[in-house]
């Protein structure tokens, strides 16, 4: 998954193609929760879509593309060269974050159109599942 946001406002959610419909609406209610993105109150999802999602990976930069938006990220280093690392944050969804810094975050759509650099970035990792398909 891929989001496209203006905090508090809005956001484009960018799921990947191979995701059948119900993944797809269950990633979305997922996202709802407190205990992840907590999009709820006053974000506005004004879209959904499956999409062919392109990620390339460095030791140290990842690249990730969707047809609308285009984003470059450095990883920042800490003391020694290392990555910069956070635990223990409250929501799982922050799970396994290592802190960047963004070389390019480029958006154009129909209803949005930006392009900056030098903010932060981020990736982290949300593992879900269920039973209900179990039993």
């Amino acid at each position: 998954m891929v989001t496209t946001k203006s905090h508090g406002e809005w956001i484009k959610l960018y799921i990947d193609e191979a995701a059948s419909d119900s993944q797809m609406n269950a990633l979305v209610e997922l996202l709802k929760l407190d205990e992840t993105l907590g999009l709820g109150g006053n974000t506005e999802i004004i879209s959904k879509e499956k999409v062919k999602i392109s990620v390339e990976r460095a030791s140290d930069r990842v690249k990730f593309s969707v047809p609308a938006s285009t984003v470059e990220i450095e990883m920042m280093e800490g003391l020694g060269g290392k990555p910069i690392k956070v635990d223990n944050l409250r929501k799982p969804f922050f799970d396994d974050y290592t802190q960047y810094k963004s070389i390019s975050n480029i958006h154009q759509s129909d209803e949005h159109k930006f392009s900056h650099s030098g903010t932060n970035g981020r990736v982290s990792r949300l593992a879900a599942s269920s039973n209900a398909a179990k039993e």
